[in-house]
């Protein structure tokens, strides 16, 4: 089995899941676009080699094939970078949800003194 082939096997199975987890409303369907655009971007490029091969010989890479890695390796930083930012905007809602809370508690807690 050619390092292609791996590629191909790993890229067709995460597509897989993918699907199978947007269809459970395991995962949402905005995020599921992302993974599903690289799952079949690493399996085109696992179809076609010369494109691989090309392109490394473009960006100075001696075995094509790791070309491969970099390309998903780039997609996992860049889906880390959006998860962060999500998480931060999640924890910026969070601390305004709580300041509320806690000055709608304080507030009804003098209403009941009175």
């Amino acid at each position: 089995m050619t390092i292609y082939t791996f590629s191909f096997l790993i890229s067709l199975l995460a597509l897989i899941v993918v699907v199978m987890s947007v269809h459970k409303k395991q995962l949402d369907m905005r995020f599921s676009l992302f993974w599903i655009f690289a799952c079949v971007a690493m399996m085109l490029l696992s179809i076609n080699e010369s494109v691989v091969n090309n392109a490394a010989k473009w960006l100075n890479v001696y075995y094509a094939p790791s070309l491969l890695f970099l390309v998903g390796f780039i997609f996992v930083l860049l889906l880390i970078f959006h998860l962060t930012r999500i998480i931060t905007k999640l924890d910026h809602r969070l601390t305004r949800l709580t300041q509320r809370y806690a000055l709608l508690e304080a507030q009804q807690k003098e209403e009941d003194e009175e």
